[in-house]
């Protein structure tokens, strides 16, 4: 946006706002000549030439924006959509997201987690392409916890997650601890999350009593 009107000589001032996941490529303005509009501290500014002027902001997708496909449940198709700057994912990654909030995660490369890792909140997850996360403590989704695993285009990113130590009542990926007694075949759930997968290849061994 730009001011109403402008006076000859003096500075004007412009707001450029790019959409979601874009950034600004350069902003010009035209006096029967293009010229690039000065930046100085984040603000676009020039001085009024004494012509009428034409404003113009290019746009392009965020250099740093990361692709996925997500399933759409209007359409019922899968579509690529971009988020900026996930977080990634490494050997120390045991929490995901914090409660109540939303967060973005990606696994860009092949990378082993020997803690049980648990989300907290709404997390979003994507799975690079060629990339596997390996979690030998499975991942926690309790209730009231949402965990959305994506993967790219070639669907070719994976987690494995193999419950390998004493947790035997543990989910892969879930709740932890469905303790229950096996001489009665009674158990008491933790209340499960929610867990979506839109994509990726997704191995999940739980222990003797959960899936």
């Amino acid at each position: 946006t730009a001011p109403a009107s402008c006076v000859y000589g003096q500075p004007v001032t412009l707001t450029v706002t790019p959409d979601e996941n874009y950034s600004i490529v350069n902003v010009t303005y035209n006096d029967g000549t293009v010229h690039n509009v000065d930046i100085n501290n984040g603000v676009y500014s020039f001085t009024m030439p004494n012509a009428n002027v034409t404003v113009s902001a290019t746009f392009g997708i965020d250099p740093n924006a990361i692709p996925y496909m997500a399933y759409n449940t209007t359409t019922g198709k899968m579509e690529q959509r971009i988020h900026v700057n996930p977080t990634a994912v490494t050997a120390a990654t045991t929490t995901l997201g914090t409660a109540e909030g939303e967060s973005w995660y990606i696994v860009n490369n092949d990378v082993t987690v020997t803690g049980r890792m648990t989300a907290h909140g709404t997390v979003h997850l994507i799975l690079a392409d060629g990339a596997t996360l390996t979690t030998v403590a499975g991942i926690t989704v309790h209730e009231g916890n949402t965990l959305h695993i994506y993967g790219q285009a070639d669907g070719t990113g994976a987690i494995v997650a193999t419950v390998v130590d004493a947790g035997g009542n543990y989910a892969a990926i879930g709740t932890e601890d469905n303790s229950g007694d096996p001489e009665t075949h009674t158990l008491d759930p933790k209340v499960l999350g929610t867990v979506n997968i839109h994509g990726g290849h997704i191995t999940a061994t739980g222990g003797a009593w959960s899936a």
